[in-house]
């Protein structure tokens, strides 16, 4: 029953605060399988269980398995609400940190670039939660060796946050 897996989904976040990633992951995909069969294997519900259990994948250190699971969440969101739905950040952002925690500067970069793109489209240029996705894209470039670019996304970064924060 759907109950039964949303009971489970905040198991799994319950399990996260103590530091239990093998719980976590186990309850998560339990969780995920009772969520397919309500919805179907493509329903944008499974996005959250999926984000949980890719937690849980990173908390035990399983760096390309979560990259897999975060991927089809991308997947799944992107069919519900398109290539620049706001609903994509958090996944992006998700996928930028896992690839930049391997080495993988240039997809992270794209990651980070384009969630950066779509809170750009929803609260304009330089707001404050555009500049937070500004600080690991930056990190993303410095990883890639372009001090430069890394530089100047830390200054624009650094100018929203003294004006809007002080």
């Amino acid at each position: 029953h759907p109950e039964v897996g949303t009971a489970l989904l905040r198991l799994a976040a319950a399990c996260a605060a103590t530091g239990d990633f093998d719980k976590m992951k186990e309850t998560a995909q339990r969780a995920l399988k009772i969520r397919e069969h309500a919805c179907g294997p493509d329903h944008p519900r499974l996005v959250a269980v999926l984000r949980s259990l890719a937690r849980a994948e990173d908390g035990l250190g399983e760096s390309e398995k979560r990259l897999q699971t975060l991927g089809r969440a991308l997947r799944i969101m992107e069919a519900s609400v398109g290539e620049e739905g706001v609903e994509l950040t958090e996944v992006l952002l998700d996928l930028g940190r896992t690839h930049l925690q391997l080495g993988h500067a240039a997809p992270a970069a794209e990651h980070f670039e384009r969630a950066r793109r779509v809170e750009e489209l929803r609260w304009g240029r330089g707001h404050v939660e555009v500049a937070q996705i500004l600080v690991p894209l930056a990190e993303a470039y410095g990883c890639a060796g372009n001090f430069v670019r890394q530089h100047r996304l830390l200054e624009m970064a650094l100018s929203t946050f003294e004006r809007d924060l002080g």
